[in-house]
This record gives structure tokens, C-alpha cells and sequence, in this order.
């Protein structure tokens, strides 16, 4: 239940990021908004790591950072824009 109430209210707050676009420019709303949707998705990730095992957590994370990294080095040294 927690888990579905978080996935909806970031989607809440994600379509109001895409669909306000003034939201977007206006300096203490477009924190508060963002704050919001890290916050709610952090919860749900949260939530949901604790169904696996910790191989699993680590795999995803070594994945993750592996593929960060790899975009990491290409934006470095492309020259494509």
C-alpha cells in the first residue's frame, strides 16, 4: 500500500512538473516540487529493495553505477554535443 501511494503521488507531482511549466521557473515552488518527487520515489524504491535479497540490491547497484560510469567517460571524451 505504501508503495502504490508513493509511485502515484510522484506521478502526481511529475505531471504537475511537466503539465505547469511555471512551476518550473518560480524559485521556491520548483524545489518544493522536486523535493517532493525524490522524496515519494526514494520511498518507493525503498520499499521495494526490501522484497529482494541483498545479491540482488547489489547486483542492480553495481549495474547501475557500471552504466553511469560508462556515459560518464563517453560525455568526457565525445564530440558529439
Amino acid at each position: 500500500a505504501i508503495v502504490w501511494g508513493a509511485i502515484a503521488a510522484a506521478l502526481a507531482v511529475y505531471t504537475v512538473l511537466v503539465c505547469c511549466g511555471n512551476n518550473l521557473r518560480s524559485f521556491p515552488t520548483n524545489y518544493i516540487l522536486l523535493l517532493a518527487f525524490t522524496v515519494f520515489l526514494s520511498c518507493a524504491l525503498g520499499c521495494l529493495s526490501a522484497l529482494f535479497d541483498s545479491q540482488s540490491a547489489s547486483l542492480a547497484l553495481v549495474m547501475t553505477a557500471g552504466v553511469a560510469a560508462g556515459l560518464t567517460l563517453f560525455a568526457w571524451q565525445t564530440k558529439i554535443d
